[in-house]
């Protein structure tokens, strides 16, 4: 599931920035102020993870914890594909950013659509004839 490789990539982010930073920009990248943006990142990224696995598991709020991971995959991607100096060899971690987005958007959508249908069969008291009776 996308939401624990979010968790994983947070946690090294947190506690190996560095190594992070070389991996996804070069060396060059591995700066004081880097490493802090990087550990920002890591804890928005277990933040997001935790979300969306607990309320996965609770079947509250998935839909909006997946596509709010899936707004932040998309604005990460498209950072890395557009700004101007990002290293060539990050270009491959910003397509992996847009497809975590979309994938997270149609898990959304299925979450969500299962969440309506058990909210209509919950008003609805189908009885073993086929007939629809409204609950009392």
């Amino acid at each position: 599931m996308l939401a624990r490789g979010r968790i994983i990539m947070g946690l090294a982010m947190l506690i190996l920035p560095g190594v992070m930073l070389r991996i996804l920009f070069g060396r060059q990248s591995s700066t004081s102020t880097a490493r802090v943006m990087a550990r920002m990142f890591g804890a928005r990224e277990v933040a997001l993870g935790v979300g969306t696995v607990t309320s996965v598991k609770e079947h509250t709020q998935d839909a909006e914890w997946a596509s709010a991971s899936a707004v932040a995959d998309a604005v990460d991607g498209l950072a890395m594909a557009f700004s101007p100096g990002v290293p060539m060899r990050s270009r491959p971690a910003a397509l992996v950013g847009v497809t975590s987005a979309v994938l997270g958007m149609q898990a959304a959508r299925v979450f969500a659509d299962e969440r309506a249908a058990a909210k209509l069969a919950d008003a609805l008291n189908v009885t073993t004839f086929g007939v629809v009776q409204p609950v009392s």
